[in-house]
């Protein structure tokens, strides 16, 4: 199965994106267009035939370009009609606390797991590297716990190079990441 992030798209381009992906499951789910996120899911739950799980990370991404989508998912939960089961996630606290957990959010109080995932540790980072304890002290002082920073860390010959490239170049990746962290 392929996964795509919410992005910033319009509400159109990421029904149809998902829609792709669904195809794989329910074969030729993406040759309609769907008009919006109620049919959208009513078409999705009439032709599930079979359990599975919805993911949908970035969350906060496809509630941007579709500020109605909390209350359509939380007209179908109440329902209790879906036949699929549904995760939504995101990286910003912030943002899934306002969609999901505030009590005047559409889906407050329709969640049957809240899951908050913990940084990586400390200790496993040493495993995994395999250097010894200062240094895998001073990684994680720049890198912290977030997988996906490791994933930017991994293709270089050391940290400072990794620092140098990621973080101190204004073409890095993480260049910005700290004003982000801060607004978050």
């Amino acid at each position: 199965m392929q996964n795509k992030l919410a992005d910033q798209t319009d509400a159109s381009l990421q029904r149809k994106l998902l829609a792709k992906i669904i195809a794989y499951i329910i074969p030729g789910f993406d040759k309609v267009v769907y008009p919006d996120w109620n049919v959208f899911l009513d078409t999705l739950n009439d032709r599930t035939t079979q359990k599975f799980t919805l993911c949908i990370d970035e969350f906060p991404n496809l509630t941007g370009s579709s500020p109605e989508l909390p209350s359509i998912l939380q007209n179908k939960i109440d329902s209790k009609r879906l036949k699929f089961n549904l995760i939504v996630c995101g990286s910003s606290q912030q943002l899934m606390y306002g969609l999901v957990l505030d009590a005047t959010s559409p889906l407050y109080g329709r969640a049957d797991a809240i899951l908050k995932i913990t940084p990586i540790k400390v200790p496993y980072i040493q495993d995994a590297l395999g250097v010894p304890a200062v240094e895998a002290v001073e990684e994680y002082a720049v890198w912290g716990g977030v997988p996906r920073y490791w994933e930017l860390r991994e293709g270089y010959a050391n940290l400072h190079e990794a620092i140098e490239s990621n973080l101190l170049s204004v073409n890095g990746t993480l260049y910005e990441e700290p004003v982000k962290l801060l607004k978050d």
